[in-house]
Order: structure tokens, then C-alpha cells, then sequence
């Protein structure tokens, strides 16, 4: 596999754009589709140590609190 220095540069530049955002100011879409997130759940996830990124792909966004 082929990868340029570039093209990962500019992905931890979207990462880190992400992760410096407020969650509860982050408006998800899934499937073109607003989700709507108990605060519960965004107040559950903030002391976890873990960043954005982590909420959406640990799965966290999908709890019902």
C-alpha cells in the first residue's frame, strides 16, 4: 500500500481539529440523519480520559443513558 506523508498529515490535522471541539457542541449525522444524544450520555463520557474520536468509534455515541 501506497501512503503519502501528506495525506497523513492532513488526517491528524482533521483528528486534532476534532478532538480540540467542546463534545457537547459537536453536531453528529449518521446515514444523513441528525442523531440525538442524551446529555447523559455526553456527561458520562467526560471524564473518561478518552477524546472525540473515541466517542464515535468506541461506540459510546449509541448508549441510552
Amino acid at each position: 500500500m501506497k501512503v503519502t506523508i501528506e495525506y497523513v498529515e492532513q488526517l491528524v490535522k482533521e483528528v486534532r481539529g476534532l478532538n480540540k471541539l467542546d463534545l457537547r457542541d459537536i453536531v453528529f449525522f449518521e446515514d444523513g440523519k441528525k442523531l440525538d444524544i442524551p446529555s447523559e450520555v455526553l456527561a458520562s463520557f467526560e471524564f473518561t480520559g478518552l477524546n472525540n474520536i473515541d466517542f464515535v468509534s468506541s461506540g459510546f455515541y449509541k448508549l441510552k443513558k
